[in-house]
């Protein structure tokens, strides 16, 4: 019984370790385990802030799938931050085409009370780029203002 146990509680650590990493091989060398990370989602991307500094988007490009008309993006900063989505929300997130894209009417809204989450929907009026802004302050101080810079491609 006591040797099933600590089977049991082997296997249960190891199991652990193998969770924990998302790299393969020394330092990462040899790539990341699929089946560890998250697969970006166009739909869903993750806002982090970095050492208070900078707003980094999980993906860049995001990149629409060929058959969809209406394309909705969610936004999400990490939920424990002290850092939440600009207001009023034409602040936290403008939409801009670059050039020849054609213009869209982005309706965009935060979807807690928290302002942890934004998301934007727009129809999709043929192939292109767009870059976005997004903008975070500083719960505690809304002076302190980060901005990021990525871009859509349709």
């Amino acid at each position: 019984m006591n040797k099933s146990i600590a089977l049991a509680i082997m296997l249960t650590l190891g199991l652990t370790a193998c969770a924990n990493v998302t790299r393969v091989g020394p330092d990462g060398a040899a790539g990341f385990n699929g089946l560890l990370v998250k697969k970006p989602d166009p739909h869903a991307p993750n806002v982090f802030v970095i050492d208070d500094r900078y707003l980094v988007v999980d993906q860049d490009p995001i990149q629409r799938k060929p058959d969809e008309d209406n394309m909705i993006i969610v936004w999400a900063l990490e939920a424990s931050t002290r850092w939440i989505f600009d207001s009023p929300v034409g602040n936290a997130v403008a939409i801009v085409p670059v050039a020849p894209a054609k213009p869209i009417e982005p309706k965009c809204n935060y979807l807690d009370a928290d302002r942890k989450t934004v998301a934007c929907r727009y129809a999709v009026n043929g192939p292109g780029k767009y870059n976005y802004t997004l903008r975070a302050v500083d719960k505690g101080d809304p002076r302190n203002v980060l901005t990021s810079d990525p871009s859509i491609r349709n």
